[in-house]
């Protein structure tokens, strides 16, 4: 079981309304490799598709998905179980837990956080997480890999599994995301842009590794200046 958790709110910008929502949904990349089935906890405050398309190796067995704003998943086939929670629905049957409550994991991103997340998951599902990457606003995450992957590509919304289809968002919205757009990809402003970017995918990045007797090993990584990184672990 992997964990990922962020507030949200700086990856790649889609037009794209999720259910329940007024503001457009960013898409957020996650790659890796598996070496078994895993299931995959992912957690953000803002509106965010995950797009899983990047995760090689052994199946995603199951995805747990919570959120404040509602949350999309794409990248997995269709007969991988996903569950959806975001904190305007109240409890409900968890598919993933027997029909236990879904716990509301109240996007974590810090380490105080991811140890009351963790704590919560041994609660709800009998064992630890073996894994917990987070960080404030990433455009996206690598398990396993220890870099910062590229950005995500803006998926087609009839691919996204979500609590409902998506909406296109308005003419403003749709003219807001193409600005953003564009000052991502300009090359006549590379120096400026790559600061902006170091920022906007979060400086810090903590991963929490456990075993099973609960025993953890945090690593993180705070980035100083263009792609340069320094790095401290501790148990």
């Amino acid at each position: 079981m992997i964990v990922l958790g962020m507030y949200g709110g700086s990856a790649t910008p889609t037009p794209y309304l999720l259910p329940k929502t007024r503001k457009p949904a960013d898409v957020v990349a996650v790659v890796g490799h598996l070496a078994r089935p895993t299931i995959l906890i992912l957690v953000a405050y803002e509106p965010t598709i995950w797009d899983l398309s990047g995760i090689t190796g052994r199946s995603v067995s199951a995805v747990y998905v919570s959120g404040f704003h509602s949350q999309g998943v794409t990248g997995v086939g269709s007969n991988v179980r996903i569950a959806f929670r975001h904190s305007q629905d109240g409890n409900g049957p968890d598919p993933l837990s027997a029909g236990n409550p879904c716990p509301d994991l109240r996007w974590p991103y810090r380490r105080p956080e991811a140890m009351r997340t963790a704590i919560r998951l041994r609660r709800e599902f009998g064992k630890w997480p073996t894994d917990f990457y987070g960080s404030y606003a990433p455009f996206s995450f690598g398990i396993g890999t220890g870099s910062v992957p590229p950005y995500a590509r803006v998926p087609d919304p009839a691919d996204v599994r979500a609590e409902g289809p998506l909406v296109l968002g308005d003419a403003r919205i749709q003219a807001y995301v193409a600005s953003l757009n564009r000052e991502l990809s300009a090359s006549d402003k590379a120096e400026r842009d790559e600061e902006r970017r170091a920022e906007r995918r979060g400086r810090r990045l903590l991963h929490m590794r456990w075993n099973k007797d609960g025993d953890v090993i945090v690593t993180e990584r705070e980035l100083f200046g263009g792609d340069r990184w320094r790095e401290r672990i501790s148990r």
